[in-house]
């Protein structure tokens, strides 16, 4: 009899909506209220704000928490929608994900989902998933993948994919079909064009720029002005820093070489 328990509870309903609405764009939201306890989540408890009960699940520790919004979209399995954030127009959020302060998801293109993290004002429009976190004012555009342990903050902008341990930050942007992996870091004003890919223990900083299809590796740091032109490979321990651009690659090795010719 203990297992129909357990059975009946899951499959109950969670939660109700109530009476408390609220209008976003035309749209009317209804408070939500807890049904029973689950996680963290106590019988009578009131959430956040949906339209529907396809916003959100029943199953799952998953909830909306505060007043926070979820429109039009799907809130799955334990993920959880916290303060003032929006989940809109038919994103998925679901595994163990977290999406807190003001951040958005805001695309039917946007998944968030294993141990993700999102918070400060940042909006996905990509992928976030396995233990990455976006921050900040950071937006992460439709297309774009950002997974593993990356982490994207500050006022970065990313259109392509981010994964292993790299970090993107500052001002800087990461174009479409470009990669940042490995250890690599993109900060400040820096510009990665499409088809480029920085990573082992490479940064690229100031206001530099790359590519478009440009590689930088090894323990490379291309920053100040520095233009790196289409099809260069920037690697070894090579610091580029000057204010002109490099079509002709360069390993940090023989840079002095190179100088004093």
């Amino acid at each position: 009899s203990m297992t129909a328990t357990v059975t009946n509870q899951e499959t109950s309903p969670k939660y109700e909506l109530t009476n408390e609405t609220r209008v976003v764009n035309g749209v009317t939201l209804h408070r939500i209220k807890a049904l029973r306890d689950f996680d963290d989540v106590k019988a009578g408890q009131l959430g956040g704000f949906i339209e529907d009960e396809s916003d959100l699940s029943h199953k799952g520790n998953c909830w909306v928490y505060d007043d926070a919004m979820v429109i039009k979209a799907s809130v799955s399995e334990n993920a959880k929608i916290r303060n003032n954030a929006c989940v809109v127009n038919y994103a998925r959020v679901y595994g163990n994900a977290v999406i807190s302060d003001k951040a958005w998801v805001l695309s039917d293109k946007a998944r968030v989902y294993d141990n993700a993290i999102i918070n400060g004002n940042a909006k996905i429009g990509g992928y976030v998933y396995g233990n990455a976190v976006v921050s900040d004012n950071a937006v992460i555009t439709e297309g774009a993948l950002i997974h593993d342990n990356a982490r994207v903050y500050e006022n970065a902008q990313v259109s392509g994919l981010v994964f292993n341990d790299a970090h993107v930050y500052g001002k800087s942007r990461l174009a479409a079909w470009s990669k940042a992996y490995g250890n690599a870091h993109v900060f400040d004003k820096s510009i990665v064009y499409e088809g480029s890919n920085i990573y082992d223990n490479a940064k690229v900083s100031g206001s530099a720029r790359v590519g478009p299809c440009a590689n930088i590796h090894d323990n490379a740091h291309v920053s100040g002005k520095a233009q790196i032109c289409q099809f260069t490979t920037i690697y070894g321990n090579a610091v580029l820093k000057e204010n002109k651009k490099f079509s002709e690659d360069v390993c940090g090795v023989d840079q002095d070489i190179n100088k004093a010719a």
